[in-house]
């Protein structure tokens, strides 16, 4: 990593590794349940691809008024459960 990393954690998590910003090495160890295939998915982080673990809400929120908080003919009004829940769920 050449450049600095943020992390933001809840007071109350409790972590059983370090934190790298490089991912781990084998992916047996990753708890995925998406659509992608587990090769396919990484917790490296890289510019513009940050990283996060799993939020319960899941894809709950495309159920809010999204129009009207996200604003008319936004992207967010374009994103789909199963999207929502691949890509968005992250807390």
């Amino acid at each position: 990593v050449s450049q600095s990393v943020v992390v933001l954690l809840d007071p109350d998590m409790v972590f059983v590794q370090p934190i790298r910003p490089d991912g781990i090495k084998n992916k047996n160890y990753m708890l995925y349940t998406g659509r992608r295939k587990k090769s396919e998915v990484t917790d490296a982080v890289t510019e513009g691809h940050p990283v996060g673990q799993q939020y319960l809400i899941g894809s709950a929120w495309v159920g809010f008024k999204r129009d009207l908080i996200c604003g008319p003919g936004s992207p967010c009004t374009q994103v789909d459960h199963g999207s929502a829940n691949e890509y968005y769920a992250l807390g």
